[in-house]
């Protein structure tokens, strides 16, 4: 675990500066060569590691803010996709490559795969989750939509598209339940009530 944490703190400071070699992850972490091929078989491997830690905090983060802090959806949502796509651009030069339109097959289904299956675990801890929605569909749809839109992004080195303009795009395309403000929520709520409660007395 310590030669890990190593290696991903060396590609961290690393990833910045353009593509990342053996060579320099191994002098950056002070191993040796033959000791990060115990771990990784290349630094693409690692990067894809990287993705999975963190796709793994942000499930957890989400339903912890959706559930124990009682943040709304849409705010837990813009959360989670600000800090996924603030990581992909801040390493840009790293990811470009595995999430672009010319990304090598088996990376872009490793990277999927992670998302996929933590996002599932993450819908079938949420409370608001409609009973008819089969998180094993959108779990993969959910995964496909957002590598796809930030790999286009990425494809695009000259891209206006800010972090947030991605983002705010992104939450858009969430089914209203999962990124539900729980204000207009609870005002149409009450609005219908209100409408209830009038038709019952006529």
């Amino acid at each position: 675990m310590r030669t890990r944490t190593k290696l991903v703190e060396a590609f961290t400071r690393l990833a910045d500066s353009g593509p990342v070699t053996v060579a320099a992850l191994t002098g950056a972490a002070g191993v040796h060569r033959s000791v990060f091929y115990k771990h990784f078989a290349s630094p693409d491997d690692l990067a894809v590691y990287m993705l999975r830690d963190l796709f793994t905090a942000l499930s957890d983060a989400d339903v912890r803010m959706r559930g124990l802090f009682a943040v709304d959806g849409l705010a837990a949502s813009r959360s989670a996709m600000s800090a996924f796509v603030g990581f992909i651009d801040a390493r840009r030069a790293v990811y470009a490559p595995l999430l672009g339109s010319h990304a090598p097959a088996g990376a872009v289904r490793r990277i999927t795969e992670a998302f996929t299956e933590l996002t599932a675990t993450a819908l079938d801890q949420m409370t608001t989750r409609p009973p008819e929605v089969d998180t094993a569909v959108l779990a993969p749809f959910l995964a496909h939509g957002v590598l796809g839109v930030v790999g286009r992004w990425l494809d695009d080195e000259e891209s206006k598209g800010s972090q947030e303009q991605v983002v705010e795009q992104l939450v858009l395309c969430f089914p209203s339940w999962l990124a539900a403000d729980s204000t207009k929520t609870s005002t149409s709520a009450h609005a219908a009530g209100n409408q209830s409660s009038t038709n019952g007395r006529r």
